[in-house]
Formats: C-alpha cells, sequence, structure tokens
C-alpha cells in the first residue's frame, strides 16, 4: 500500500484504510510477537495521516481518538491483549510534528505509564503550557484510573515529574485510583477543562480498608480544580451535567 502525504483526499483514505486493516490483523492473530508486529504497522499509518483529518464517522473499531479542548493535538490509543497483560499504545500528535510522542507500554516495561489514555487537555502553570492525561488501567485483580500531569517538550519528550496536583500540603504529578475489577469509576473534565471530577472510592466493608479489589464508588464525588496553574483537590462536590 502507498500514502499520499498533503491535503489529497484519497491519500488520506489510503492510510486510514491501512489503520483499519492493521487492526484486523491484530485483532486475528494469536501470537504476542504478531500483535505488537501490526501494532507498530499501525502506528507507522498513523503517523502518515494529516492532522485533524481521521474521519470519526467511519472510524477504526477499537481504535480510540481523541482531540484536544482547547489546544491543536489529537490522541490516537489502543490496547493490545497479551499473554502477560494488556500493552497500551497512546500516540500523542500535535500541529508542530516534533512535539509527536508515542507512549508504548508492554508489561514489565519501566518509565512508560501503564495506561490506555483516553481524555487529555491542556492548561496553563506559569507561562509554561501543560496538560491533563486521563488513563485507564488494570492488574490481574484491580481496575486502575490515573491523573497524569504531562509535559510535552518541543523535541519529542514527555515529562511527567510536575507537581501541579495539590491536596492539602500534599503535592503530586500523578493520582492513581484503584478499584475492584467488577467494578466502574467515573473520572473526566469538567467546565471545559478547568474542573476533573471522579467518583470517591472505598470498600464495602471497614475490615477490608485496604484492599483495594474490594473499593467501589460510595456515592460522594470529589475533585481536582484548576486555580492560577495548581489544580487544588476539593471534597463532596456535584456533577455539573452538561458542562464537560
Amino acid at each position: 500500500m502507498f500514502c499520499l502525504i498533503g491535503g489529497n483526499g484519497k491519500g488520506q483514505r489510503v492510510c486510514q484504510d491501512s489503520v483499519a486493516a492493521c487492526m484486523q490483523r491484530l485483532v486475528a492473530a494469536q501470537e504476542d510477537s504478531l500483535k505488537l508486529k501490526y501494532s507498530d504497522e499501525m502506528a507507522g499509518w498513523i503517523a502518515r495521516l494529516e492532522r485533524g483529518t481521521y474521519d470519526v464517522s467511519s472510524g477504526v473499531q477499537y481504535l480510540g481518538y481523541k482531540r484536544c479542548l482547547n489546544a491543536e493535538a489529537e490522541l490516537f490509543s489502543w490496547s493490545v491483549p497479551l499473554a502477560g497483560g494488556a500493552a497500551f499504545y497512546n500516540y500523542f500528535r500535535f500541529e508542530n510534528k516534533k512535539r509527536d510522542v508515542l507512549l508504548k507500554y508492554v508489561p514489565g516495561k519501566k518509565g512508560v505509564p501503564p495506561y490506555l489514555f483516553y481524555d487529555f487537555w491542556a492548561f496553563m502553570s506559569g507561562k509554561k503550557e501543560y496538560f491533563v492525561l486521563l488513563g485507564w488501567g488494570e492488574t490481574p485483580k484491580t481496575n486502575r484510573k490515573a491523573i497524569l500531569i504531562a509535559d510535552f517538550t518541543s523535541a519529542g519528550k514527555v515529562n511527567f515529574n510536575h507537581r501541579l496536583l495539590r491536596r492539602g500540603r500534599s503535592q503530586s504529578a500523578s493520582m492513581t485510583f484503584e478499584y475492584g475489577r467488577g467494578m466502574s469509576m467515573m473520572l473526566k473534565q469538567e467546565k471545559n477543562g478547568k474542573r476533573i471530577i471522579f467518583d470517591h472510592l472505598s470498600p464495602g466493608d471497614e475490615k477490608y480498608e485496604g484492599a483495594w479489589m474490594f473499593y467501589g464508588p460510595d456515592g460522594t464525588l470529589n475533585a481536582f480544580e484548576l486555580k492560577k496553574g495548581i489544580w487544588y483537590w476539593k471534597d463532596k462536590v456535584k456533577e455539573r451535567r452538561g458542562m464537560e
């Protein structure tokens, strides 16, 4: 197959069709090595797509896609079931292609967040642009969701070491939530990216305190709210429907 780069609609269609073909081969593959091979090929075809031209109306099944709320950026993400757990591919693309980053997590690999990201948006702290990333992951007994603060550099690297989440006197660059495999947890943005709202998790019985596989939403909500470039923890908030 070939791909015409630029404004050629036919060339872009070929690229998206090639992404779909790679996904079909990935889904049908039995060996881990083949699954990763097809995923790498799919990332290559995504790289050939002109930015902002992905046709969501005929989107590729099992491929996540998200346009950034407030920056010229987009995210393609997909999971790869492997014998030792899931691999996660997160391809962040920007108007300046030098900032593009493919975060490829394979079970056991260090240095890459073990999450499939499903939402992201920009915010300013001082005079610098950062991004909030929301992701999902799993362990053999639990689900996980996470908030990470990311700095995508002009050299195509991403840093996760900026402590812009504040709860009381504690500051961190990320927060992880862990809960039972049979449970679901809400974690999303509100107020056009000015608030992160999420379920408060607790065990079904006090005797399971600290045993995350018994945790789930207890009916209350917490949040982080953005003020002067810092995300501040808020207890017991209310959901604002229609304000995402």
